[in-house]
């Protein structure tokens, strides 16, 4: 999504805070309204976490209380332009909510989140303020804008490039002479529908035995394979937890590097062989916390080439096949 700036969202944020009303209804009481963690730094001019409990006292006054309280994360980065970033992550029993605010001041950032958290804790009060605050039929109205800020929930994407870093464990069957377990990192940015990544993986040593010489020594090959590939990527949000649960598909070349080294044999030997392969790729994301995700991935493996690794006199030791499988779980964090 396009950040709102708060600047906007200040004197506007008592009517567009109806869009959260829903989250915040009470019954009962428990000890506080908002619980809330807070990184704000001082050194980019932002008002401590004490004026933010302080100005939401002065709109909800101090004896409010929720059956739940609401869980609030303050994060205020510096963004490009010059501009500040302030996110805002809630959630209430099962429901998740966040935002993006974007604003040269600090203090307006803070002010506009306290007024969303307001609204989220006693809708009706905020809604009595927007009515007196409102101009009387005597006075001119302020004109509206053309296009007036639009209040985005979670299940929206956010348009920020994200950089992130994957750490995984691939098992492939097919390229390898049996089915084998590696490592594997990426790295790449987030323009959310849209990803790139680079990757590179490793499988260890996995041996192939032909048969037995008439010694009775065990002939084949061992193998090992190194893969580094690029892959762009469309993913959308799935069901009613989009903004914990996305699916993803991913095309992208590949360059497969294959080692193998015979044994048995009197005269052993190494050969080496590389090859250009299209990689086609489904996955799941699913948000462990506000910059981690598990993946999971399947891909299809098709190589443009075929090789073949042979023994003199013994035969063909090992062929990838025409198609293999890879299969991936992984962890991701967001940067």
């Amino acid at each position: 999504m396009s950040p709102v700036r708060a600047g906007r969202l200040v004197p506007l944020g008592l009517a567009l805070g109806l869009v959260w009303q829903s989250t915040a209804q009470a019954e009962g009481a428990q000890a506080q309204a908002v619980e809330l963690t807070w990184s704000a730094p001082v050194s980019l001019g932002c008002p401590d976490a004490d004026y933010a409990l302080a100005e939401l006292r002065r709109y909800v006054g101090s004896g409010r209380q929720l059956q739940r309280p609401i869980q609030a994360r303050v994060v205020v980065q510096r963004g490009g332009g010059g501009d500040l970033r302030l996110i805002l992550r809630t959630e209430q029993a099962n429901s998740q909510g966040e935002r993006t605010l974007r604003d040269a001041s600090c203090a307006a950032l803070v002010d506009a989140a306290v007024v969303i958290l307001a609204w989220m804790v006693d809708p009706q009060k905020m809604a009595a303020r927007a009515t007196t605050a409102a101009p009387s039929p005597a006075e001119p109205a302020a004109p509206a804008p053309q296009t007036p800020p639009t209040a985005v929930s979670a299940t929206h994407p956010r348009r920020e490039l994200e950089p992130f870093l994957d750490l995984g464990l691939p098992l492939d069957v097919g390229t390898l002479p049996r089915a084998a377990l590696g490592g594997e990192a990426r790295a790449g940015i987030a323009l959310i529908p849209l990803r790139w990544a680079v990757y590179g993986a490793y499988w260890p040593a996995v041996e192939r035995t032909l048969g037995a010489l008439a010694d009775g020594r065990a002939v084949g090959g061992t193998f090992t394979l190194l893969a580094f590939g690029v892959q762009s990527c469309l993913e959308t949000p799935l069901g009613v937890g989009a903004a914990r649960l996305r699916l993803g598909a991913c095309v992208g070349p590949e360059l497969d590097l294959m080692r193998g080294e015979s044994f048995g044999v009197n005269r052993g030997g190494t050969g080496q062989k590389a090859w250009l392969a299209a990689v086609g790729e489904v996955n799941a994301r699913l948000r462990l916390s506000g910059h981690a995700w598990v993946v999971l991935r399947a891909s299809s493996v098709v190589p443009t080439l075929r090789e073949t690794f042979a023994l003199q006199g013994v035969g063909v030791v090992h062929q990838p096949a025409a198609a293999a499988f890879r299969g991936a779980l992984g962890i991701e964090l967001q940067l």
